[in-house]
């Protein structure tokens, strides 16, 4: 079983949240080792991140909790707009009875950092597909869209740490059934 219950038993999704806070410590110790002089956070046109945290899902009255890891790589093409792929993985079902629910979704989309103060606020949107998988039955796949709102500050020319909000949507579902949200702190670095 797949499950993550109260017991804290090991399971699937507190390795993948593990697995994604060890490649932020990987990521920030290169960035810092390669940190030298290089030209600013904003000059830099690509960027990469990782985000471990925490995903809700509310379907049909019925409130899951669980885990999630996303990565992104984007290109800046026009001063603060950006171009992204995003990958989101979430595993539902941390506490005992949830239901074991599976979402993945890949997005193609666009940001744009607002970089006005020391912290750069972001807002950014993707559509694609979103892969769900309800405990005992296949995959079904789905049209989807997300928003995101992120605070992102570059402590180096090379590295950004930030936290970020994303709702996930079902485009054919507009009543927002099932609603499905992560909540992130992610590291991005840029080449």
């Amino acid at each position: 079983m797949t499950y993550c219950d109260h017991r804290f038993r090991p399971s699937l999704c507190f390795r993948q949240l593990a697995m994604g806070t060890l490649c932020l410590v990987v990521l920030f110790i290169g960035g810092m080792l390669h940190a030298q002089e290089s030209p600013d956070w904003d000059a830099r046109e690509w960027r990469v991140e990782v985000r471990p945290g925490y995903a809700y899902l509310t379907d049909g009255g019925d409130n899951s909790h669980g885990a999630t890891v996303g990565a992104m790589a984007g290109w800046r093409f026009y001063d603060s707009l950006s171009l992204k792929l995003d990958l989101d993985y979430s595993q539902f079902g941390l506490a005992k009875g949830d239901p074991g629910v599976r979402f993945l979704e890949m997005a193609l989309g666009f940001n744009y950092d607002i970089d006005v103060l020391w912290v750069i606020p972001s807002i950014g949107t993707g559509v694609g597909p979103l892969f769900r998988r309800y405990e005992g039955h296949d995959w079904d796949t789905q049209a989807a869209w997300h928003i995101m709102g992120a605070l992102v500050y570059p402590f180096s020319s090379l590295m950004a740490i930030g936290i970020e909000a994303r709702a996930h949507l079902v485009v054919t579902d507009f009543n927002q059934d099932p609603l499905y949200l992560t909540f992130v702190a992610k590291l991005q670095m840029a080449f």
